[in-house]
C-alpha cells in the first residue's frame, strides 16, 4: 500500500516542479509515495504526463540513472538558441568517429551539445542533402530538444559593426569602463545584411526545420506540432529608413519584435554605450523619425524593444502609451551598469502591462 509523504523535496526536486523525463517529455511532480514491495521500502515521485495522460512512479534512487532532469534554465536556453544560429563547425574526421560524438552529445540530455548537433547538420535548401544517417541524428537532437520543453524564442537579425564584440566583452571585465559609441552604419550595408539574416530564417522556416510566428495562436500551433517556434526581431534599426518602406517588408516578412537601437545610434534614437558605473541617462530620446517608428510598430504590432535605448527614450515611448518591453535588461540597482534598468523604469514597465527579460550576460549581473 502506497501512503503519500508529507515531505516535499527529494534528490533536489520538489513537488509542484515541472521536469523532463527521457520516454515521456515534460511532467509535474505531483507527490512523493511510500511504497513497501516485498518487504521492502520504496520512496517514488508520482509524475504526471498531462500529455500522453499518464501517471508514472519513478524511485527516487532512480532518477539519475533513469535520466530524469529539471527543465533548462533560461541563460541554458539563450545559450543554446546562439548555438544552433551560429555558423557549423564540422570536424574533418571519417563519417564514423563524427557519428559517434553526435550521438554522445544527444544522448547526454544537455540542451547546448544537442544544439550543437542541430547546428552542423542542418542542411539548408541549397547545400547537398543529409545522408541517412545524419538525418537520423539530426531528427533526434530535434527531438531531444522538443522534449527538454524548448518551444522556441526571438531569432535576432543584428548587424555587426566593424569593432570587434570580443574586445567589447573582454574590457566589460574591468573595475570601471567607458567605451565609445561605435560608428552609425549606412543603410544600405545594414539592409543587405538583414535581408541575408532574414533568407536564411525564411529558408528554415520552408523546409518545416521551424515555424516562423506572427502571433500566440501560432506560437502555441508550433508547440502542438513539435514545431520550434521562431519570433523574428531586429536588433537595431539601421536597415529602416526614414520613410519606413522597409518596416512594412519586414513586418509582411514576419517581423514581430523590433529594437530601434543596438548600442550606437540611429536615425531614430540614441544607443546606450557600454559604460560602469554609470546610470541609464546617456543622451537624446527618441528624434522625429523615431515617434513614427514607433507609432507605425504599433499599429502594426510590432513589439518595441527598449532594452539599449537610453532613459529620455524610455519615457518618450512610455509618453506614448505602448506596451514598454526590454527583452533583455537587468536591474540597475543590483549592477549599475548603463543597459540596466532603474526601479522607475521597471514600475513603468509593469503599470503598462509589458515584460522584462533577464540578460545573463556576466557583465549585466555584477
Amino acid at each position: 500500500m502506497a501512503t503519500i509523504k508529507k515531505t516535499t523535496q527529494r534528490q533536489g526536486y520538489k513537488t509542484g516542479e515541472y521536469i523532463v523525463y527521457p520516454a515521456h517529455g515534460v511532467g509535474l511532480i505531483t507527490s512523493i509515495e511510500d511504497l513497501e514491495v516485498a518487504g521492502q521500502k520504496l520512496e517514488l515521485f508520482v509524475i504526471n504526463f498531462e500529455q500522453d495522460k499518464l501517471i508514472l512512479r519513478v524511485p527516487v534512487t532512480k532518477v539519475v540513472s533513469a535520466g530524469m532532469r529539471k527543465l533548462a534554465e533560461p541563460e541554458e536556453i539563450e545559450k543554446s538558441l546562439k548555438t544552433v544560429q551560429g555558423r557549423a563547425r564540422v570536424k574533418r574526421t571519417m563519417w564514423s568517429r563524427r557519428a559517434q560524438e553526435y550521438e554522445a552529445k544527444i544522448n547526454s540530455g544537455d540542451l547546448v551539445s544537442i544544439a550543437e548537433v542541430v547546428r552542423d547538420l542542418h542542411r539548408a535548401s541549397d547545400q547537398p542533402e543529409q545522408s541517412y544517417s545524419e538525418r537520423q541524428l539530426y531528427e533526434s537532437a530535434l527531438d531531444r530538444m522538443a522534449r527538454g520543453g524548448m518551444v522556441g524564442g526571438f531569432c535576432a537579425i543584428w548587424v555587426p559593426s566593424p569593432v570587434e564584440i570580443g574586445d567589447i566583452m573582454e574590457k566589460m571585465q574591468r573595475a570601471s569602463y567607458d567605451l565609445p559609441l561605435p560608428y552609425e552604419l549606412a543603410q544600405d550595408y545594414a539592409l543587405r545584411v538583414v535581408m541575408e539574416q532574414a533568407s536564411i530564417l525564411s529558408r528554415l522556416d520552408h523546409a518545416g526545420q521551424l515555424m516562423i510566428c506572427t502571433s500566440v495562436p501560432a506560437i502555441r500551433r508550433a508547440r502542438d506540432m513539435g514545431v520550434p517556434a521562431a519570433i523574428l526581431h531586429l536588433e537595431g534599426a539601421e536597415a529602416i529608413g526614414a520613410g519606413l518602406a522597409e518596416l512594412d517588408v519586414l513586418w509582411r516578412a514576419g517581423l514581430r519584435s523590433l529594437g530601434p537601437v543596438w548600442s550606437r545610434p540611429t536615425r531614430f534614437c540614441d544607443g546606450v554605450p557600454f559604460r560602469f558605473p554609470s546610470g541609464p541617462d546617456t543622451g537624446g530620446g527618441l528624434t522625429e523619425a523615431g515617434r513614427a517608428l514607433v507609432s507605425r510598430c504599433a499599429e502594426l504590432g510590432i513589439l518595441v524593444d527598449l532594452s539599449h535605448m537610453t532613459e529620455a527614450g524610455f519615457w518618450d515611448v512610455a509618453d506614448m502609451g505602448v506596451p514598454l518591453v526590454a527583452t533583455h535588461s537587468n536591474a540597475h540597482a543590483l549592477c549599475p551598469i548603463s543597459r540596466n534598468l532603474t526601479d522607475d523604469q521597471l514600475r513603468a514597465i509593469a503599470e503598462s502591462d509589458g515584460m522584462v527579460g533577464l540578460n545573463f550576460a556576466v557583465a549585466f549581473l555584477r
